[in-house]
């Protein structure tokens, strides 16, 4: 008697829509924006950014008015704006931007006095950058009060890319209405894309394509903003239109200039034509992707899924033995494991297919015990855990988690500006508040990342249940277990 597993069935995902599932998320996830269930929202975050921001403010006036600094020397106002930049710009070379940062708010009256001077620039930007925006809004104010056209636009597009790094798109949007022809070229052609980027994700993907089609084919962000015209038209299911944008771009010698985003070109015209089953084009695209790409995994699993489609088992199997060597944790690796004895059973290799698939049943049980033994363990999470050379992948366990591909690269980079007042801070009420906000930024990004590991338990337990079912599904057919 043949086993039945018919209670497997609904979790299984035919391969044919697995394609389409993986092509369709492995090109729109390109384009940042991607959402999990979390029991962190973006307004808790905003709200720690409010805190941090007036605490800021405190920290500064402290060393001011030299209320406990560590090794910083007194800070007095420089009247001369020239010269004033000239320190700033040495001590930012030196790495000292909290001297530097408070001689810019002591200086803040002789600088509101200069607010057409090409050097308020300087100051603004390095404010934004290490979020001290008290200050930088009582500049941002004093500027459109004070200076000329060129200077107020030239200030709102520095706080439109404040907002934009915050994933505040509303405020983006709103910054950025009619400065365009008062910017420098680049400038202005930098802020259509970010307007652009902003619209996009208030789904307003026509009007921001309007935008990116405003930036000129000499700019030298021109491949940027007709990628993103690309992925906007993919959003909306202009499948065609998005693969014409891309090969006018890759035909483009100087669009494709830098070899990360030819990669990046390649990766999302390779899925594209999955989708549109064009598989070999596909596994074309997909093999111009440099060994080196931080997409070269999506890269082979798209070959994989290509070579499949084809009736090419043997390439498939090649390719996906590839990527489950390399022994990355990574989400196109355990698919990887998933695709393998799918494609041992489409050569008739039942027996290794079995194999294969208790293998991958183990190796996703394994994969799910270790991220739960992570969770229960209730470790801390800091800074220390970024990935070497990264600002936004944390390593867990050997896990990769994106930080930024669902919250703002600026908590992070708030988590740094409390480390850098701890290391200064010796007046102890000062430092214990600072001590206090660091610990909330320490507990969130605890909760955050414990969030995505969840979730990425969540699809290997999907992954699992496709497994099992795979392998009772042989079973089924076959006389491998016998009659």
């Amino acid at each position: 008697m043949k086993r039945r597993y018919s209670h497997f069935r609904a979790s299984i995902t035919p391969f044919k829509k697995l394609v389409a599932n993986i092509s369709l998320l492995a090109a729109t996830l390109l384009y940042s924006g991607t959402s999990i269930s979390s029991t962190v929202s973006l307004e808790e975050i905003n709200a720690l950014d409010v805190r941090f921001k007036k605490l800021s403010s405190e920290v500064y006036k402290h060393l001011i008015t030299q209320q406990g600094i560590h090794h910083v020397s007194h800070v007095k106002p420089i009247s001369n704006i020239k010269r004033l930049e000239q320190k700033v710009l040495r001590l930012t070379k030196k790495q000292d931007h909290i001297t530097a940062i408070s001689l810019i708010k002591a200086s803040l009256p002789n600088i509101i006095d200069n607010v057409d001077d090409e050097s308020v620039f300087i100051f603004l930007e390095l404010l934004l950058k290490h979020n001290e925006l008290k200050t930088a809004e009582v500049l941002y104010e004093q500027i459109k009060v004070r200076g000329d056209n060129f200077s107020a636009a030239n200030a709102s597009f520095l706080l439109a890319k404040h907002h934009t790094k915050r994933k505040q798109w509303k405020k983006t949007t709103t910054l950025l209405k009619g400065v365009y022809e008062d910017l420098p070229e680049d400038s202005g052609h930098y802020a259509l894309i970010i307007n652009g980027i902003a619209l996009q994700h208030l789904k307003k993907h026509r009007a921001a394509i309007r935008y990116y089609e405003q930036v000129p084919e000499y700019s030298k962000y021109y491949t940027y903003a007709q990628l993103n015209i690309a992925i906007a038209y993919l959003r909306q299911g202009w499948w065609t239109d998005a693969q014409i944008a891309i090969n006018q771009l890759l035909s483009n010698e100087v669009a494709t200039k830098s070899d990360e985003l030819t990669n990046r070109l390649y990766l999302v015209l390779g899925y594209l034509l999955l989708h549109k089953e064009y598989y070999r084009d596909s596994r074309e695209a997909f093999r111009n992707i440099s060994l080196d790409s931080r997409y070269i995994n999506r890269a082979l699993l798209g070959i994989s899924l290509a070579a499949a489609s084809q009736g090419d088992h043997v390439g498939a199997l090649n390719t996906l033995s590839i990527l489950k060597g390399k022994g990355t944790l990574d989400l196109s690796a355990d698919e990887a494991h998933l695709l393998l004895p799918y494609m041992y059973e489409k050569l008739d290799q039942q027996m290794t297919a079995s194999a294969s698939y208790t293998e991958t049943i183990d190796y996703y049980q394994k994969r799910i015990r270790d991220i739960d033994a992570i969770l229960n363990a209730g470790a801390s999470y800091s800074l220390d855990n970024l990935a070497d050379g990264s600002d936004t992948t944390f390593i867990i366990e050997g896990n990769e988690i994106e930080f930024t591909d669902t919250y703002p690269m600026s908590f992070l980079n708030n988590m740094k500006e409390l480390i850098s007042f701890k290391n200064v801070m010796n007046n102890s009420k000062m430092r214990d508040k600072v001590i206090l906000l660091y610990e909330n930024y320490q507990m969130t990004l605890n909760k955050i990342i414990h969030d995505l590991l969840v979730e990425r338990a969540d699809i290997l337990r999907s992954y699992l249940n496709q497994s099992r079912y795979g392998l009772a599904k042989l079973y089924d057919n076959s006389d491998i277990g016998g009659q």
